[in-house]
């Protein structure tokens, strides 16, 4: 009975002794100091950003098509079409030449215009009509490029949707 009685006592005062550690429930204390900061790592070789020489980017992007399609009476319809570039978005290094063909695959004449680097295609066809451009990337940044033909219904120049017709090149520093 006594050996009950310890043990029943010891279970209370360590009950007591975990709960006013622990404060309220659902509540953290205060936040202790930060621990020290870890070594810094090794520095890579010298020069090594000097080595690095520009590449010659072949890059790619089309005209795309998108639609928007909605349930009308329980049946999906098509009830708008929208252009963009396709990527509408891409990436290369400042100092990289970048080699960029642009193909459009539509049903109106698109172009390609890309002001900050002096860089515009000839009206290209509908269904295929293709150009190359090249330019070096001598900014980081972020830079627009867009269509540069202007929407005209009557000659089948690009789409209503022409000024959305637009993406970035991110150019970034070595």
């Amino acid at each position: 009975m006594k050996k009950i009685f310890i043990v029943v006592a010891m279970v209370i005062v360590a009950s007591l002794i975990l709960s006013a550690c622990q404060g309220a429930v659902g509540t953290a204390g205060p936040a202790g100091p930060a621990g020290p900061a870890g070594p810094a790592g090794p520095a890579g070789p010298a020069g090594l950003a000097a080595k690095v020489e520009p590449a010659v980017q072949n890059l790619s992007i089309i005209m795309g098509e998108g639609e928007v399609i909605q349930e009308i009476n329980e049946k999906e319809e098509l009830t708008g079409e929208f252009h963009r570039w396709e990527p509408d978005v891409m990436v290369v290094n400042k100092g990289d030449k970048v080699v960029l063909t642009v193909t459009n695959p539509r049903s109106h004449t698109h172009s390609f215009i890309f002001p900050d680097f002096g860089v515009a295609t000839p009206k290209l066809e509908p269904r295929g009509g293709t150009a190359k451009v090249e330019f070096t990337a001598d900014k980081a940044g972020v830079f627009q490029y867009a269509c540069g033909t202007p929407f005209d219904e009557e000659a089948g120049d690009c789409g209503a949707d022409h000024k959305r017709q637009v993406g970035n090149l991110i150019v970034l520093e070595r």
